[in-house]
């Protein structure tokens, strides 16, 4: 569903078997792919084709839990992650790359 030129709201249909946790995870994991698939002149733009022809991986219902809650740890672990003398800007990078680990550990 777009809500502007650029802007849409991606949901799982509830018979494809993909946990909205799930999806919100793997989308921030395969967002370069998208954005490698993205068009236009003046800025890059995803559109509904786009996403019709990126296919993210879907896993059992069981290993999509599994990497849910990996990444949720994860994403709760960025006092830990400082603690280990990460710097504070690069953060991001590093909360990325363990989730990155977690989504080449199961597919």
């Amino acid at each position: 569903m777009a809500f502007n030129q650029s802007c849409y709201g991606l949901r799982a249909k509830s018979t494809s078997g993909i946990s909205t946790d799930y999806l919100y995870f793997a989308l921030k994991h395969y967002i370069e792919l998208l954005k490698a698939e993205a068009t236009g002149s003046k800025f890059d733009a995803i559109t509904t084709k786009t996403f019709a022809e990126v296919h993210l991986p879907v896993p059992d219902p069981k290993v999509q839990g599994q990497i849910i809650r990996e990444c949720e740890a994860v994403d709760g672990s960025m006092a830990k992650i400082v603690e280990e003398g990460v710097a504070l800007g690069d953060v991001p990078r590093v909360m990325s790359q363990r989730k990155a680990a977690v989504f080449e550990k199961y597919l």
